[in-house]
């Protein structure tokens, strides 16, 4: 899970990672895609290929 709390905002917004589609100009881009790669992977370990 991520999150992210808006400067102007009393409330922040959760996200999983895991699906989310980052723009890669962005400074986390690559962590981001880092961290989904590897998640997928243990996925696909865990609950083997069902595609």
């Amino acid at each position: 899970m991520c999150h992210v709390t808006p400067s102007d905002a009393d409330s922040i917004v959760l996200m999983s990672l895991s699906h989310v589609r980052v723009p890669r100009t962005l400074p986390f881009a690559a962590a981001a895609l880092t961290y989904q790669k590897h998640r997928v992977k243990n996925l696909k370990k865990q609950y083997g290929k069902q595609h």
